[in-house]
């Protein structure tokens, strides 16, 4: 899996990231309307792991004055899936599964 975590050091939108936020990773957004997920209020802040079908729109690169390469991508969002799991009468239930890791690794986190 790629981390797209990047720092907003010397690169970045500037005029929006005080200095406190310059050495912090951000991570780029997936924002949906209108679509069931399945997901609650109670599941702001959790972490999932989810399968993504994307189409490559477009691809670019340019160097910057550093001589630094800097590579661009948009992708078309067509699905989204969430790990495997079951329901109670034995049926799959992607975000169950994707639930119950959230759990876990927010209980194993606690116990460290």
């Amino acid at each position: 899996m790629i981390d797209l975590g990047k720092k907003w050091n010397t690169s970045g939108p500037e005029a929006i990231s005080p200095s406190d936020e310059k050495n912090k990773v951000h991570y780029p957004d997936l924002y949906l309307n209108d679509i069931d997920l399945g997901l609650g209020e109670d599941d702001a802040g959790k972490e999932f792991t989810a399968t993504v079908k994307v189409k490559v729109r477009s691809v670019s690169s340019n160097v910057n004055a550093d001589g630094k390469k800097n590579n661009s991508v948009t992708l078309e969002v067509k699905a989204i899936e969430f790990g495997k799991g079951k329901k109670k009468d034995g049926r799959e239930d992607p975000l169950q599964l994707a639930i119950e890791d959230g759990l876990e690794a927010e209980a194993n986190k606690k116990e460290k």
